[in-house]
């Protein structure tokens, strides 16, 4: 079977705190947001039930609903889920046990289809013993050496319901929905790319693969990397939705004199959108009007 890549931990659609009922989360394809469940009513125990409702799938990314445990550290180690799966196309009940960033086992527990609700059973201790039995797999007795400090939902590609017992709570925070990380936005950035603003300037940008930046318009061109003087280095937040692109200025000590803040929007492999807010120093808001100041669409011209 063809692996499906897995999201590192999805938009929300209740409040901050969600009483023990049927709640429904819902996350864009490719994004993710991670709530808490917090079951000091009930216990290190969790008897519920969850389901995918609807899918909204990304050829890269798994559409899911699961419940995963991490670690003091933040870190994932163990998730079951209702998820999509590849070969053959279709939904099943997975569990998956976490390593490190890419690096996972996983194993089939049953079938499932959308719109139906899978029952699970999850008890745990402060010592890294897991109990757990879902839908119509036997109960399984698991042991780590990464002791359990959290218990997470996590919604991705997907419209899903989710059952808590009494005592137990749903806390999401204020996050908004992230991307996982994916090296390849990064990677496919580095070039030269040109385009056209909407005052009708040519605009140019360099991002090189060593972190620094060359920007041109209006035939004037200020970056790269000075060791006498001013240097100008870029940093990427991918997992921002949109996307954040920081220019940073630096003294030759590498000092940070100054950061002028972008979003931007991969439009496909040889296109994006660029904006900025109405000050270097500020961000434009998608939500609100009338923040961005400048827009341009630019073009790779060159690759690395």
């Amino acid at each position: 079977m063809a692996p499906t890549k897995l999201l590192g931990s999805s938009l929300l659609l209740l409040p901050l705190l969600s009483p023990a009922a049927p709640v429904e989360l819902q996350a864009d394809a490719g994004m993710y947001q991670a709530c808490t469940i917090r079951t000091a009513g009930a216990g290190n125990v969790l008897d519920g039930s969850f389901r995918i409702v609807a899918t909204s799938p990304d050829p890269k990314w798994a559409s899911m609903i699961a419940v995963a445990f991490e670690d003091p550290d933040g870190k994932p180690f163990y998730r079951v889920a209702v998820m999509s799966e590849v070969d053959p196309p279709g939904f099943g009940v997975r569990q998956t046990f976490v390593f490190g960033p890419d690096d996972y086992a996983q194993e089939r527990l049953g079938p499932a289809r959308v719109g139906e609700d899978v029952p699970f059973h999850l008890r745990w201790d402060a010592e890294g013993w897991i109990t757990v039995s879902t839908g119509q797999s036997s109960k399984q007795f698991l042991t780590f050496s990464r002791k359990p400090a959290r218990v997470r939902a996590v919604v991705s590609g997907a419209t899903a319901r989710l059952d808590l017992p009494d005592g137990a709570n749903l806390d999401c925070g204020a996050d908004e929905p992230k991307r996982p990380h994916d090296p390849s936005i990064e990677e496919g950035l580095v070039g030269t790319w040109e385009g056209v603003d909407e005052t009708g300037t040519t605009a140019s940008l360099r991002l090189q693969a060593d972190g620094y930046a060359f920007m041109t318009r209006s035939g004037q061109t200020l970056g790269g990397h000075n060791e006498a003087g001013l240097s100008l280095r870029y940093e990427i937040d991918a997992g921002q939705a949109p996307m954040w692109l920081d220019f940073i200025a630096e003294d030759a000590a590498g000092k940070e004199l100054r950061r002028f803040k972008m979003n931007f929007e991969m439009l496909g492999s040889t296109s994006l959108r660029v904006s900025s807010g109405l000050e270097p120093s500020s961000r434009p808001d998608p939500k609100t009007p009338g923040s961005t100041k400048y827009s341009a669409v630019l073009n790779k011209v060159t690759a690395p």
